[in-house]
């Protein structure tokens, strides 16, 4: 089974360490039809923020092309929500039952925060991961537009 590659054009905005770089890349017509589209929205709904390796060494400024595998849409609906919902719940339900600080309700919310924090960076860390046993899924500046 062969993965799709896709191709953005975006901003450089800044110059990460490990030869990397952070990209905008505006959301245009395509990501009208794309499965992923309610995912992109964390940085509103003009544009993305998308952490790229930078073999072509861009410079913040220049403008772009990143290639990339997108994900398939249950894989990331699963990472980025059914997980820290679970986290959420677990953590509350644990801190109601424990009552750590002599009170449920504050046992609760501390307990979920730590829960769903722990989650978000479980899944950097899976992410990081898989980018680097498999360098190919990551996204990358594959062409310096000007």
């Amino acid at each position: 089974m062969t993965n799709t590659v896709e191709t953005e054009t975006g901003e450089v905005i800044h110059i990460l360490p490990g030869n990397k770089v952070k990209v905008k890349i505006p959301m245009g017509a395509s990501c009208g039809a794309c499965d992923n589209k309610d995912l992109c929205e964390p940085f509103g709904r003009d544009h993305m923020v998308v952490e790229a390796a930078n073999p072509l060494r861009a410079r913040p400024g220049q403008v772009v092309q990143v290639t990339f595998t997108p994900e398939k849409s249950t894989k990331a609906l699963l990472l980025l929500y059914i997980l820290p919902l679970a986290a959420l719940i677990l953590g509350a339900t644990l801190g109601h039952q424990l009552a750590l600080f002599g009170a449920q309700n504050l046992s609760s919310a501390i307990l979920s925060l730590a829960f769903v924090a722990l989650t978000f960076t479980g899944i950097r860390f899976f992410t990081q991961r898989s980018y680097a046993a498999h360098p190919e899924r990551q996204p990358r500046v594959s062409k310096i537009v000007n």
